[in-house]
């Protein structure tokens, strides 16, 4: 059993300090970070017609990310995003920011955004769109790009990792300690659904951070197979909980 006093995680989620089973505990809590959480918090400076015109007047590098709420390749871009925006965050000549394109549509047919994400790059010295951005939507290609067209020379600032990493040759001495309840993501890096995923479990990793008898953790199973095709993990994310009474595992098939 795992004793978890969290409360207030999200505005429709309230957990108290209370002892209840390990897996289910889990379950919530993965349940509730991904559809009840009022959303990823990014450090990104939202854009309106009201104030659209103030931080696009010409004064420094401007990308811009026109996005729906509801679409999924933008939730799969999030998390690139947002290591773009951190990367950038000490630049006093660039601005990464977005627009509510589903919100503001007049803006965004302005700019002629007729899909989501569109990303637009607002040169410096101008108020008109200098390049709309056809790379890869990966951090790593945006900020390549970015260092590019604006002569900069930033490097990407990623996230401290919260989860344990898991390969072929330490699975067994993690996942199958009988003294921790393990929790593992199977996942692949060109996965758009695990990219979606992946926030809100690191935020059950944070959650769990100070629980000395759990573990969150994540298997590439792109780069390791071996473990993967013992246990028949043919779709990803999957995740899969291994508690300290039942080192067989148990599928976790709730909501993600």
């Amino acid at each position: 059993r795992l004793k978890a006093g969290i409360v207030g995680m999200s505005n429709h989620f309230s957990l108290a300090t209370a002892s209840i089973p390990s897996v289910r505990l889990i379950a919530v809590l993965v349940i509730s970070l991904v559809y009840l959480s009022p959303g990823i918090c990014i450090s990104v400076e939202e854009l309106t017609p009201e104030n659209f015109d103030m931080v696009v007047d010409g004064s420094k590098h401007v990308f811009v990310s026109f996005y729906a709420p509801w679409c999924g390749h933008c939730k799969t871009l999030a998390p690139d995003w947002e290591i773009v925006s951190n990367s950038f965050k000490q630049s006093s000549d660039i601005v990464i920011t977005k627009v509510n394109a589903d919100k503001f549509k007049a803006l965004a047919s302005k700019y002629e955004v007729s899909g989501f994400p569109t990303i637009k790059l607002f040169g410096k010295g101008s108020t008109t769109v200098k390049d709309t951005y056809m790379g890869e939507r990966t951090a790593e290609s945006m900020v390549s790009y970015l260092n590019k067209e604006t002569g900069s020379d930033v490097r990407i600032l990623r996230p401290l990792e919260v989860t344990t990493t898991l390969d072929d040759d330490n699975f067994h001495t993690i996942a199958l300690d009988p003294t921790k309840d393990v929790l593992v993501m199977f996942h692949a890096p060109w996965c758009g659904h695990c990219k979606r995923l992946a926030p809100h479990y690191d935020r059950v990793a944070r959650a769990f951070r100070d629980e000395p008898g759990a573990v969150i953790a994540k298997y590439d199973a792109d780069a390791n197979k071996r473990i993967s095709s013992q246990l028949g993990i043919a779709a990803y994310p999957t995740l899969r909980f291994f508690p300290k009474a039942n080192k067989a595992g148990e599928l976790y098939e709730g909501g993600r």
